[in-house]
């Protein structure tokens, strides 16, 4: 199940079981304890920097495609029916993908599905012939490796308080 809205779980009728609700929208509740997927918060990143990698001419009604079957392909309710449609936000997901080449990786966090989905946008970038990057490697093991060199990854440092600026 999957709302406009944040809502809590739902009793599912003649059960102590509860459907997990998956958040489409992009608002928040501040005191949420339970963080919700944002559609927009995982699929929209990888369509761009999916699209930014290919250096495509153009972002194609087929690579949007491909981003969202690539997300509805990390559901957690693939794995169990009583869990949510859309990956939880965070550092809390949990889930295993399926790759194309039939093994299976363990996607942990928000930025990890943009990564995914933004393969998937190159590949098919790359299918339909918009792809123009010159350095793009011809297997997909390469292509992975080689999106992952260029991603941007923000590195946070420790800073400490200097009283008098000296430091």
């Amino acid at each position: 199940m999957a709302t406009g809205s944040p809502f809590d779980p739902v009793d599912v009728p003649g059960s102590s079981d509860k459907y997990i609700v998956a958040e489409c929208n992009n608002v928040s509740r501040p005191l949420r304890l339970i963080i919700r997927a944002d559609d927009q918060a995982l699929i929209y990143p990888g369509l761009g920097l999916g699209t930014i990698l290919a250096n495509a001419t153009k972002m194609t009604d087929k690579m949007i495609v491909a981003g969202s079957n690539r997300l509805s392909g990390l559901a957690p309710a693939l794995e169990d029916p009583k869990k949510a449609l859309l990956p939880e936000f965070g550092g809390a997901l949990f889930l295993r993908a399926s790759l194309s080449n039939g093994a299976t990786k363990l996607i942990v966090d928000a930025a990890s599905v943009n990564f995914e989905i933004a393969l998937a946008v190159l590949e098919q970038a790359i299918e339909e012939g918009v792809a123009q990057a010159k350095d793009i490697p011809p297997s997909a093991g390469e292509r992975r490796k080689w999106a992952k060199e260029k991603r941007w990854v923000p590195e946070y440092l420790q800073y400490q308080y200097d009283p008098a600026g000296r430091k």
